[in-house]
């Protein structure tokens, strides 16, 4: 999927959803706030507004089912509920970014769908990064479950996917960017961003946008008893985001092909071919998926072993 930007872009908010946590919103979102005109809604570092909208969902649904239809158009009033509520929302987030504008970051894709109908008038960027990196990095820093980390970043490549088939020839004004062309072609990339936010390009240091700062990556968790800190740091040799999975085991492809090979192709990423026989790897791969189903109902059973040994 080739990024996708719909024309006509205004000073609006600016919106950061990335596919999943692990993606690079804290380093889209820096070099963003790095603008002059820019700002972050303190303390507010990751809003999460869309992740709880099903609950807004059923107040509209609660609210508009009580209204005479001798009113007017339900339809249409629903409508301007929606977007009222999201104009409350964005003053909230803009009034502690104040006079700069407001960029607002969430490392998640839940309730996309609800967006064009809260923030039609905002501007949206979609993050996405290769699954394998997502996996691994998720792995490395918070100890994840392997699966879960993968279904996690399939639920948000399928979210992001849909997303784009219905919103690409509407009017809201979004764009998908690739972590990994930020990476590599950091200027061009970010210029091309900067104009399709309607920000200045002439007042953004971009040399200094070449050494911004690494915030939460895995690599500065040497051991398992470190842990992930959220002050910036200057990069070390061993800072390699695009090359997190270059260790992984044919059975890891394997496995990440099962769950999520149809994201990769359609954000753009080519599976690798783990070289496994057709039988074998189905094979594993249903044993894999019993394992992960398992997981899934002992989950609420280990947590409140975890709370009564607390």
């Amino acid at each position: 999927m080739a990024d996708q930007t719909t024309e006509g872009s205004v000073a609006g908010p600016i919106f950061i959803h990335g596919i999943t946590p692990r993606s690079g919103t804290n380093f889209l979102s820096g070099l963003l706030r790095a603008h002059p005109d820019c700002g972050a809604p303190s303390p507010v570092w990751e809003d999460n507004l869309l992740v709880h909208a099903e609950h807004l969902e059923r107040y509209v649904e609660a609210v508009t089912n009580s209204w005479l239809p001798e009113w007017g158009s339900i339809s249409e009033l629903k409508s301007e509920l929606w977007s009222g509520l999201g104009t409350g929302l964005v003053g909230f987030l803009a009034a502690r970014s104040a006079p700069r504008r407001v960029v607002t970051k969430t490392p998640r894709v839940l309730q996309l769908s609800h967006f064009p109908s809260l923030f039609p008038q905002a501007l949206l960027l979609i993050l996405v990064r290769d699954g394998r990196s997502v996996v691994e990095s998720s792995v490395r820093s918070f100890d994840s479950f392997r699966d879960h980390a993968i279904h996690g970043w399939a639920q948000g490549a399928k979210i992001v996917r849909e997303f784009d088939l219905a919103e690409r020839e509407g009017p809201l004004r979004y764009r998908i960017v690739h972590y990994e062309d930020l990476v590599e072609n950091l200027e061009p990339t970010l210029r091309g961003i900067l104009s399709f936010l309607d920000l200045d390009a002439d007042r953004y240091d971009f040399i200094k946008a070449q050494d911004h700062p690494v915030v939460g990556s895995s690599t500065m968790r040497k051991k398992s008893s470190d842990s992930i800190h959220w002050e910036g740091a200057r990069a070390d040799a061993d800072f390699n985001p695009l090359e997190r999975y270059a260790h992984w085991s044919r059975w890891n492809h394997a496995r990440f092909n099962w769950v999520a090979a149809d994201g990769l192709r359609a954000l753009g990423y080519g599976p690798v071919d783990p070289g496994l026989s057709v039988v074998i790897d189905q094979a594993w791969n249903r044993l894999m998926d019993f394992r992960y189903r398992l997981a899934l109902l002992l989950r609420p059973v280990r947590r409140a072993w975890r709370h009564w040994i607390a």
